[in-house]
């Protein structure tokens, strides 16, 4: 089922996020792990895209989560100009940080705030732009 939720997702995220990919200095992951909230443990995938602002000069970090039902987006300026700070965001029932470990190869992306979790990611920049 989540596998086919994660195909469905990047499906449909191709065709919006593409032309953002095809720019060659964004990253693109899809993310999933189990998220705590107390005693709670639930699935969350998350959707990540950072990529120059409309400016041309900063950096945006545009995530979506995904729990169960419920999906939220947001975007959030990126202080540090590389993706790979602690960005302060508010996603649907998330407040919190998200944080992206910089590394393209094992890349994996931290939630703390409402709820924690680790998620690990797959980088799809290659196959977006057809690499």
């Amino acid at each position: 089922m989540l596998h086919r939720l994660l195909s469905a997702t990047a499906i449909t995220l191709t065709l919006g996020v593409s032309s953002i990919c095809a720019a060659r200095d964004s990253t693109w992951l899809i993310c999933q792990g189990v998220a705590t909230q107390g005693q709670e443990q639930f699935h969350v995938v998350a959707n990540v895209v950072e990529h120059r602002d409309p400016s041309g000069e900063g950096r945006d970090l545009e995530v979506t989560l995904i729990r169960g039902t419920h999906m939220a987006s947001a975007t959030a300026k990126d202080p540090h100009g590389d993706g790979l700070g602690a960005i302060k965001l508010r996603v649907g029932t998330f407040k919190g940080t998200v944080q992206w470990n910089g590394d393209e190869d094992a890349p994996v992306v931290v939630l703390a705030g409402t709820y924690n979790a680790k998620l690990a990611c797959t980088n799809l920049d290659d196959d977006a732009i057809g690499h």
